[in-house]
C-alpha cells in the first residue's frame, strides 16, 4: 500500500469515525473494556499506555478506572521536540494542555516521562 492509499484509508476510516452517535462510541467503549478485562496481560501489566480519544476516536476511559482500582498506571503520549514520543502518567484530575495538533497532553516533570520501549502495553 502506497502513502496515497494509506492517505485515503485514513481518511474514509476517519469520515466513519465521527460519523458514530455518542450512545455508539459509548457502546464501543464498554466493548473494548469488556474485551480488555478478559485478557491476562491487561490485569497485571503495570505499565498501560493508551491515547485521548479525539476525533471520533473510541475512548478508553471505561477500560482506564479499572486500571487505577488494580494499582496499574495509565500513560498518555506527549510529543517532545524533534518529534520524539514519550509517555506520561495520567489519571484522573491530572492538568493536561493541548500540544501542537490540539491533542491534550498530561503535565509532569520530564523524569516522569516514559520511552516507548519501557511500556508493558499499549491500547491503540
Amino acid at each position: 500500500m502506497d502513502v496515497n492509499d494509506r492517505g485515503a484509508l485514513r481518511d474514509e476510516l476517519r469520515a466513519q469515525r465521527t460519523g458514530l452517535t455518542p450512545a455508539q462510541r459509548i457502546a464501543a467503549a464498554a466493548g473494548v473494556a469488556a474485551v480488555l478485562e478478559q485478557l491476562p496481560e491487561f490485569l497485571v501489566d503495570q505499565h498501560v499506555a493508551g491515547y485521548w480519544a479525539v476525533a471520533g476516536e473510541v475512548p478508553l476511559h471505561a477500560a482506564v478506572g479499572a486500571l487505577t482500582s488494580r494499582e496499574q498506571r495509565y500513560y498518555l503520549p506527549v510529543l517532545e521536540c524533534q518529534h520524539r514520543l514519550r509517555f506520561a502518567p495520567w489519571r484522573v484530575g491530572t492538568e493536561v494542555r493541548a500540544n501542537r495538533y490540539g491533542i491534550p497532553e498530561p503535565q509532569c516533570d520530564a523524569a516522569d516521562l516514559l520511552d516507548p520501549d519501557t511500556l508493558d502495553l499499549v491500547l491503540v
